[in-house]
Parts: structure tokens; C-alpha cells; sequence
């Protein structure tokens, strides 16, 4: 239980910061002492459920967002979706897309919430642009939504809490396949200059290291201009 308190109070500290909300400001927000959610944070003092949620509210977060895995294990739905059913042992999803503009890789994390019926869909959120695995949720852009299993595409949908603006679509193809890795296109609005964009992204059950490898996977290639000029769509296979 203690390293439960531990971890929840991490993300809080975690999110606080992400929304640039001091700790003075937090406490009158929840209507507690300065001290009392400083203890919190730091796992000192067990957080009752309403509290919780009131916390996730002013963080403008799930509640799962903040509780550790081992309190949020994926029950996948049916067998929709084999290579992510084997993920789910994680509940979640690393995923890296290339950035021109900057000439460097995106990490990103899509966390998947348990469900407990037989729907085929899933709730997510997606941490985007992180800087660590380790504190993950202080990230560039957070995005909730849902992902939909089919045999051969799980879709996914979400918004940028931040802003009404972005909403996001990503597709990940060959849902049946067991794959070490797999390909997808995400398409949204691109700020830097604001327009319509769609990025080649690459899905992986474990982190990838070697930035020289995602270099060379999410680039656009040769074969991609060449299958884009026959279809006149960007695809990838």
C-alpha cells in the first residue's frame, strides 16, 4: 500500500507540474493545507476516492492516469486483436514517429485502461513527445480517447485535452499478426505550421533504443514516395 501512495503522489507532483500549478495553488484548488497535499505527493498520506477524483478533476486527468499499472490490468477485448491482447500484459503500447521540422524522434506511450464487458473498443491515453519512460506523463501533449480492434486494423481516436482543436486518428495495420513491431499513419493538424498532416508511426510492445533504427524505420523511404505516386495517398505497409 505505502508504495501504491508513493506512486500516485509521483504522478500528481508529476501533472501539477505539467500544468505549471504550484503547490500553494493545488492546495487551495482541493481545498486542503499546503502541507497536506505536500504529503500527498510525496506518499505520505493514503488518498481517499473522492479525493482522488476531485484531484484528477483539477489535473483535468482520468483517475487511472494516476493509479499504477497493477491497479489498472487490461482485460483485452475478445480475440479481436491478438498481437495488442499480448501487450496488454503491460497495458500499454511504445510508439515513435520522425519529425522533419526538428530532425529528431518522437516517443510517445499509449496507456490503455481495463475494461470488463465484451465491447470491441477500449478507452486510451496518449502521452506524446515524452523525455523519459520513467516520468512519462510530463510530456509535450496528452490525448484521451477510445481504440477500436477489427482482425486487420485497430483504429484509434483522441483529443488533445489542452485544446478542442487537435483531435487525432490513428491506424495500426495487421492487428492479427504477432510482430515485434508494427506500422501505422496518424493523422491530425500540424501546429508548426498550422495544416492537415499525416505521419508514418511505428508501435512496439518494448522501448527501442537505438535512435539510428528509428531513423531509418519512420523516414519516409524511396518505396513510400513510389507507392504514394501510384495511389496518390501516403500509405504505409
Amino acid at each position: 500500500m505505502e508504495q501504491i501512495s508513493k506512486t500516485i503522489g509521483q504522478r500528481i507532483r508529476r501533472f501539477r507540474k505539467r500544468k505549471n500549478i504550484t503547490l500553494v495553488e493545488f492546495a487551495e484548488k482541493v481545498y486542503k493545507s499546503k502541507a497536506t497535499v505536500s504529503k500527498y505527493e510525496s506518499g505520505e498520506i493514503n488518498i481517499d476516492i473522492p479525493m482522488l477524483y476531485e484531484i484528477a478533476g483539477v489535473l483535468n486527468v482520468e483517475v487511472g492516469q494516476l493509479l499504477p499499472e497493477c491497479a489498472s490490468v487490461v482485460t483485452s477485448p475478445e480475440e479481436k486483436n491478438m498481437w495488442l491482447k499480448k501487450q496488454g500484459k503491460n497495458s500499454r503500447l511504445y510508439s515513435y514517429f520522425y519529425d522533419g521540422r526538428s530532425k529528431c524522434i518522437v516517443k510517445c506511450i499509449l496507456e490503455f485502461q481495463a475494461i470488463e464487458d465484451e465491447s470491441t473498443n477500449q478507452s486510451i491515453t496518449i502521452y506524446m513527445n515524452i523525455k523519459n519512460y520513467d516520468e512519462y506523463q510530463n510530456c509535450e501533449n496528452i490525448y484521451r480517447g477510445k481504440a477500436e480492434y477489427f482482425d486487420s486494423l485497430t483504429n484509434i481516436y483522441a483529443d488533445n485535452i489542452d485544446t478542442d482543436l487537435e483531435k487525432i486518428h490513428i491506424s495500426i495495420l495487421s492487428s492479427f499478426l504477432n510482430t515485434p513491431y508494427k506500422f501505422g499513419l496518424m493523422f491530425g493538424i500540424s501546429f508548426r505550421p498550422i495544416m492537415p498532416a499525416a505521419l508514418k508511426m511505428l508501435f512496439s510492445s518494448e522501448p527501442i533504443i537505438d535512435e539510428r533504427e528509428l531513423v531509418s524505420l519512420l523516414k519516409i523511404s524511396k518505396e513510400d514516395i513510389r507507392i504514394e505516386k501510384m495511389y496518390n495517398m501516403f500509405s504505409v505497409m
